[in-house]
């Protein structure tokens, strides 16, 4: 398959013929298929590790350069990839072992086994459900205690049209699929984007969405590449807002989470930094 996208971009008409799902899925395989033949399955916390083992090119499979340039189509979601996923599955992987690195609550999936992904979505909502359900002090300052695999090169980029927000559930849980898969932002957009993501993130109309994308911003790394300053700015405001929501009933619970959720995820890149270590640590909502 030729990998020349300026191709497909030349004209609308070629564009029409080559945007069939069979295409765009057999795309996603071409793209993606080398890493999934190496990691499929394998918890990435169970892979023997070594230093530089995140740069180390070679040993994940695939081409981080064409994974980029593929997740910056607004065309590629979530159920495209998966139904990829499967596909290639179904073609190359069946009987392979998958083992789900935090053991879901649906017991269909608490096990796993030789032959258990024969439903690459289904293994997909119980990693999410995993996810998203509760939001304990442990899942965010353990990523241990998160499903990590090794579904993406870790050099490739996470597109800015999930960074820069505003997201819905779908885009969500995309991004929760690549933060799932690996990469983190060695090379990052400039702070200005993820920090409109940030402030966007803070806007939805659902809290419980917004705890979502923190986390995974968390577990990607956004904040790493923030200035002091701007983690300064924004600490305190979440300290603040977190504050304001004191006297809180069921309506005001969510939000007033979120902005727990936000001093956390700061608050633990100072921590983990050495930069400087804020002392002042809020009681679990």
């Amino acid at each position: 398959m030729s990998m020349n996208f300026n191709f497909l971009r030349s004209s609308s008409r070629i564009g029409y013929r080559f945007s069939t799902k069979s295409f765009l899925t057999g795309l996603i395989v071409e793209v993606f298929g080398p890493t999934w033949e190496v990691w499929f399955g394998c918890p990435a916390n169970k892979i023997c590790s070594y230093h530089g083992l995140r740069r180390d090119d070679k040993r994940f499979g695939g081409d981080p350069w064409l994974q980029s340039t593929v997740l910056t189509f607004p065309w590629v979601n979530l159920s495209l990839i998966l139904e990829a996923q499967q596909q290639w599955y179904q073609r190359h992987g069946a009987g392979r072992h998958f083992e789900h690195p935090v053991p879901p609550r649906d017991p269909d999936h608490a096990v796993g086994g030789f032959g258990h992904a024969t439903d690459v979505a289904a293994c997909f909502d119980a990693d999410w459900e995993t996810w998203t359900t509760g939001y304990p002090q442990a899942l965010l300052s353990d990523f241990e205690k998160e499903p990590q695999y090794i579904d993406i090169h870790s050099w490739t980029r996470v597109p800015d049209r999930l960074l820069d927000g505003p997201l819905d559930l779908d885009k969500a849980r995309l991004l929760f699929w690549l933060a799932r898969g690996g990469p983190r932002l060695f090379y990052p957009p400039t702070w200005e984007v993820t920090v409109h993501g940030y402030e966007s993130t803070m806007a939805l109309s659902d809290p419980n969405l917004a705890c979502y994308v923190l986390r995974a911003f968390l577990r990607l790394g956004v904040f790493e590449h923030w200035p002091e300053f701007l983690l300064d700015e924004k600490l305190d405001e979440a300290r603040k807002r977190y504050r304001d929501y004191e006297s809180f009933n069921q309506l005001t619970l969510p939000v007033r989470r979120l902005w727990w959720v936000a001093h956390q995820v700061l608050q633990l890149h100072y921590v983990r930094s050495g930069s400087r270590v804020v002392p002042e640590v809020f009681e679990e909502y």
